[in-house]
């Protein structure tokens, strides 16, 4: 192959991988951009904050369900999306990140539910609560010390249990 054809060789794998990498951005970004509130059929009951830190594969579940989490909300930060995080733990007082599960309001959510916006979820901190929304696998590259990266994005209701 002269150095011409290598250019375009080059040139047609990094088109590829751009596009790739385009369609998984925008496919990540519907997914937690979701507007709906899960069905009760489309919520995997199997789901839980231990069953989600013991089956933690990118395959082991699915982002077609929803789930409903039951956990203490340990800290709550605010991303530089808009996100709000909610850090969940099965246990009250949890110090062990790898036993957290994240669950995430966007924006939207925040907008559309004022129990959703960031001063009402704050307001929940140590308290017992049942997470609503959709099952997401983050994928992303960057270190993290928590125990899955299944979460809940979107989240589409908290609420106290006692």
């Amino acid at each position: 192959m002269n150095m011409r054809g290598f250019r375009y060789m080059t040139l047609a794998v990094v088109l590829a991988g751009t596009l790739g990498t385009l369609a998984w951005s925008q496919g990540v970004s519907a997914l937690k951009g979701r507007t709906v509130v899960p069905k009760d059929a489309d919520i995997d009951s199997s789901a839980s904050i231990s069953s989600l830190l013991a089956k933690k594969g990118q395959n082991d579940w699915s982002q077609a369900k929803g789930a409903m989490l039951e956990g203490y909300i340990l800290q709550v930060e605010k991303d530089p999306d808009g996100d709000v995080v909610v850090f969940l733990a099965a246990n009250a007082g949890e110090t062990s990140t790898t036993k957290w599960v994240i669950a995430e309001v966007p924006p939207a959510w925040q907008k559309m539910n004022a129990a959703l916006s960031e001063k009402s979820v704050r307001s929940l901190l140590g308290k017992h609560v049942k997470v609503t929304g959709w099952l997401f696998y983050d994928a992303s590259d960057q270190a993290d010390p928590r125990g899955t990266r299944w979460e809940v994005h979107p989240v589409t209701q908290i609420d106290i249990l006692n």
